[in-house]
């Protein structure tokens, strides 16, 4: 029994030899002169209507519903999405670079109260609560412990409130210099600020702190930031998702996972964020979610051909080089490899077969690990691929030793195996290719249906053909 299972044929190197067909180079590799029937490919393979398949591929991703809570939520995508509602509010930083800090509220309502223009002045303005709506598009940010909404683009100056007479000038300066916030401010409660008063005839009232103020639009110094415990917004084009998620669900057409994600890739997000929470408002287009326990979730359609004709005609421990094509069919998902068996179809023995995998992982996938190294999934996903890179490339060399009649085994520096047209580890959507698989055939005479199984974490493909072996 060997690393893969019982090997027809192939068993020992005394068994290689005792076929007599075999002959050593002087690289290593196995090679055979005159082999009795050529088997020319049966057509292209990569038939004409994988590539008309492909021209009609929209964007990638499966409809996905997803309420996750955990720790060191990040959202890598679209920097100034379309922020509908910034929730739960924490305060406002307000910009002091130019002038004084100013949020001033024009039609406010304090505490059930019309009273007008409302001033506040200070670095930070705390809240308890509240809610700004339909802010439009903001750079945000999302770290450990709130999200981050910067003051959007807008034009200085223009039409202002008045602040009343023996208004101090540093404030009127200011407001003068002011953008608006774009939004509707409902029940913001303001528990601390250095400053606050409402406009009046004949000056300035100071007000008392707590209040709630709503307010149909304010004003604001340059750099402001508001911060909050989550907000509900639109991102367009294409989004990562990274948490250390601790609780919720990922469900994907209607099917709901076992297991959470720590990273998911999508597209045009429609999503509650918070520092712990990530929820869909609509199902969002999800090309790939990976979790630690399971791999990748979303399911992948990948297709697999022989291209040889059928049946191959090989002699008695013949070693030969196949050319298989490969397409990830569905245009939805990526296909994460895992393995590839050659297996009678009769008794599920398995025959030595030697491919060479691509460890490459799509940047989009890369890129967010290594712009958050802070966090605790971004270590996860580079310990998972790491090892996951090593295993595919230790796939390609653990029949070494076999192909190679032991010359590649042991501890010393081995001499390397014929190189391989190699399979792609990780299938982008829609992906299709060739790649060569070195089979090895029994050293017994006889007529075996065999199957091709290539595996990943989350498909399964086959192809199925008839090798005879004959003197």
């Amino acid at each position: 029994m060997g690393a893969f299972g019982e090997h027809r044929g192939v068993g020992t190197a005394q068994a290689l030899w005792s076929a007599g067909f075999l002959a050593l180079l002087g690289s290593g590799c196995l090679a055979f002169e005159d082999p009795l029937v050529e088997e020319p490919y049966r057509d292209a393979c990569l038939p004409q209507a994988w590539m008309e398949d492909a021209a009609a591929f929209g964007d990638p991703g499966v409809a996905t519903a997803i309420d996750l809570r955990g720790t060191q939520v990040r959202v890598i995508g679209e920097p100034s999405p379309f922020i509908e509602a910034i929730e739960n509010a924490r305060g406002v930083h307000l910009g002091d670079a130019f002038s004084a800090p100013l949020l001033v509220f024009e039609d406010a309502v304090v505490d059930g109260q019309a009273r007008g223009t409302v001033v506040m002045s200070s670095k930070f303005v705390e809240a308890r609560g509240g809610t700004f709506l339909e802010l439009g598009v903001a750079p945000t940010t999302v770290d450990d412990t709130v999200v981050r909404v910067n003051s959007p683009p807008g034009e200085l100056g223009g039409p202002r409130p008045s602040l009343g007479p023996g208004a101090d000038p540093s404030h009127e300066g200011a407001l003068a210099e002011s953008t608006e916030l774009t939004a509707t401010i409902e029940d913001l409660e303001v528990i601390a600020a250095d400053q606050v008063y409402a406009v009046t005839a004949s000056g300035q009232e100071p007000l008392a702190l707590p209040l709630t103020i709503s307010a149909p639009r304010a004003y604001w110094t340059q750099g402001s930031q508001i911060v909050a415990n989550s907000i509900r917004a639109r991102y367009a084009g294409e989004v990562f998702i990274g948490l250390n998620a601790t609780s919720g669900n990922l469900t994907a057409e209607g099917q709901t996972s076992g297991s959470m994600p720590y990273a998911v890739l999508g597209r045009d997000a429609h999503l509650v964020v918070g520092p712990d929470q990530v929820k869909t408002v609509d199902d969002l287009a999800v090309r790939q979610a990976l979790s630690e326990s399971a791999g990748a979730l979303i399911p992948a359609d990948m297709e697999l051909r022989i291209c040889q004709s059928d049946p191959m005609v090989f002699e008695p421990g013949e070693v030969r080089v196949l050319t298989l094509s490969f397409r990830e069919r569905s245009g939805l998902a990526d296909a994460i490899f895992a393995g590839l068996t050659v297996t009678e179809e009769d008794t599920g023995i398995e025959w030595a077969a030697r491919i060479e995998v691509d460890p490459e992982i799509p940047m989009a996938f890369v890129a967010p690990a290594q712009e958050h190294p802070e966090t605790t999934w971004s270590d996860v996903f580079v310990l998972t691929f790491d090892a996951w890179a090593t295993a595919v490339i230790g796939f390609g060399e653990a029949l070494g030793c076999i192909f190679t009649l032991g010359l590649a085994c042991g501890d010393e520096e081995p001499p390397p195996p014929p190189p391989l047209v190699d399979l792609p580890g990780w299938a982008t959507p829609g992906e299709m290719g060739t790649f060569e698989v070195e089979l090895a055939a029994p050293g017994e005479t006889g007529t075996y249906p065999i199957v091709f199984t290539l595996r990943g974490q989350n498909y399964q493909a086959t192809a199925s053909t008839t090798i005879v072996v004959q003197e």
